[in-house]
């Protein structure tokens, strides 16, 4: 065999094993360009189609805001709902028309008593008060003559400030002539000196008739508050004897002070008579005593308006 001739190159650098992948050719970079630029104008179409798209958010935003959609249940008024017609839940819903029933079940029940009653003159005079006890009529009949005495000593006051106004004017005028003669040389300083101490002493008498007068009206104020008082405290408003009506009584119900929230003045009430047991008479509550009845009953008097027409059976 003929040996393989050898070069001092070949054992110095062996050669090198051939390339795993042959190099690309020119067609196939150009088709790869091509491929990746495709790719790109598709996702760049997708992202402007997303963004411009007429969806629900997107057309909002350019189209402005929608209109609201049309209400099927509002609130119309006070303690009132509006349901639209031929809606799901109207048709769910039974309309029923409700009739309003009033109940005369009364909210509290107490005893009273008539302590006071208006009865009509009969044509014999005016109306007359009748009492169920003779204290509150000396009572009553002290403080009207109390409040006659008012009118009279106020009447008086006005009278005596004008008599005492009248005397001191006419000395003083009669003083105001003298010193013009005095100074003429017509008349003497004894004469003018004389004049001016009557005025001093009209004066002085005007003064204290006013004092006394003034004392007269105010002592009669005294007594007739201190009247109007007896008669509160006995469950009496001088204000209602003044203004009642003929056919009324006046009763005293004995409310215990636990249930005194349940009353307030002008409250409608009705009584019952154990003389008239199927018979009901109208009231109204006029006021409430400034006293409770007792410390151990706990209870309040009530003032109460009776009108002598029977309201029902």
């Amino acid at each position: 065999m003929t040996p393989t001739p050898t070069t001092a190159n070949d054992h110095a650098h062996p050669a090198s094993p051939p390339p795993l992948f042959p190099p690309a050719s020119r067609w196939s970079r150009l088709w790869s360009w091509l491929q990746f630029v495709a790719c790109l104008m598709l996702t760049a179409g997708v992202l402007v189609y997303l963004l411009w798209s007429p969806d629900s958010g997107a057309q909002t935003a350019l189209d402005g805001p929608r209109a609201a959609p049309e209400e099927t249940v509002r609130l119309s008024g006070p303690q009132c709902i509006w349901i639209k017609e031929d809606c799901p839940l109207s048709r769910k819903l039974q309309v029923t028309t409700v009739q309003s029933t009033e109940i005369r079940a009364p909210i509290l029940t107490v005893t009273g008593t008539v302590i006071a009653s208006l009865r009509p003159g009969n044509g014999k005079g005016t109306d007359y008060w009748q009492f169920h006890s003779p204290e509150l009529l000396t009572a009553f009949t002290d403080w009207q003559k109390a409040t006659a005495d008012i009118e009279f000593t106020e009447t008086q006051l006005t009278q005596i400030k004008l008599l005492a106004e009248t005397r001191t004017g006419a000395q003083q005028k009669l003083v105001d002539r003298l010193q013009k003669l005095v100074a003429a040389g017509t008349d003497t300083e004894k004469d003018l000196a004389a004049a001016q101490a009557e005025l001093i002493q009209a004066q002085i008498s005007g003064r204290k008739d006013v004092h006394e007068a003034e004392t007269a009206v105010r002592l009669a104020r005294r007594t007739e508050a201190a009247l109007a008082r007896q008669l509160e405290q006995a469950g009496l408003e001088p204000d209602l004897l003044q203004a009642a009506q003929a056919d009324v009584d006046i009763v005293l119900a004995d409310v215990p002070e636990g249930m005194m929230s349940r009353v307030k003045v002008g409250q409608e009430c009705a009584a019952q008579f154990f003389g008239f047991p199927d018979q009901l008479f109208s009231g109204t509550v006029r006021a409430i005593a400034p006293v409770s009845l007792s410390r151990s009953a706990r209870e309040t008097l009530v003032v109460i308006e009776l009108s002598s027409a029977k309201s029902g059976n």
